[in-house]
């Protein structure tokens, strides 16, 4: 009679939930980061483009002005993945002034 290995239960829920919400995610297509020096909340601001519709999210804060673009990039990134949006960092645009 042949042993197979047992099953980790725990770690197989973890693979499943891991890959419904990567299934999930749908893709935007470019997104467009601003300083919103005039804007009623003084900030960035990112601007998330999924075909025709737009979603306008503000960052947090405490990211300054002369932020790295690495750094913008990432909370671009994160701000549409919150969403259920996947964005790939070469998509974002920044614009200082």
């Amino acid at each position: 009679m042949m042993r197979t290995a047992p099953i980790d239960l725990r770690a197989l829920r973890r693979y499943a939930a891991f890959s419904l919400e990567e299934a999930s995610m749908t893709q935007a297509d470019k997104a467009e980061v601003t300083w919103g020096a005039g804007d009623r909340k003084k900030g960035w601001c990112v601007r998330i483009q999924v075909g025709a519709e737009v979603l306008r999210r503000h960052m947090d804060k405490s990211v300054r002005q002369d932020a790295e673009d690495a750094a913008i990039r990432s909370l671009a990134v994160a701000a549409a993945r919150d969403d259920g949006y996947e964005l790939d960092p070469v998509r974002v645009e920044i614009r200082r002034g």
